[in-house]
């Protein structure tokens, strides 16, 4: 099972919320991602340490702890964000 449009999601808690919120988002650039273009090409985002992930293509920055709005750059979509849940610090992962 493939989940993310980039086969590929991040997940974290948002360092901005108490308690602690979890989140994943896709992998995938929704701004410069396609899925009628041919060829389907991928835009991958680069995450950072410090709770942000840019895209090479459209040089947006999106904040990951505040459910994945464009932080810096041109206007656009928020990131893909998914429901997920664990059962702890080294439990299960579940992500729909």
């Amino acid at each position: 099972m493939v989940l993310g449009m980039n086969n590929g999601l991040i997940v974290g808690y948002g360092l901005l919320s108490d308690p602690p919120t979890l989140y994943a988002y896709d992998l995938q650039c929704p701004n410069c991602f396609s899925a009628t273009a041919v060829p389907r090409r991928s835009f991958a985002l680069t995450v950072q340490a410090n709770g942000f992930a840019t895209c090479a293509n459209c040089h947006r920055k999106y904040n990951l702890s505040t459910g994945g709005n464009v932080a810096e750059g041109a206007q656009g979509s928020k990131l893909v964000r998914y429901r997920a849940s664990t059962t702890g610090p080294y439990g299960v992962l579940a992500v729909n």
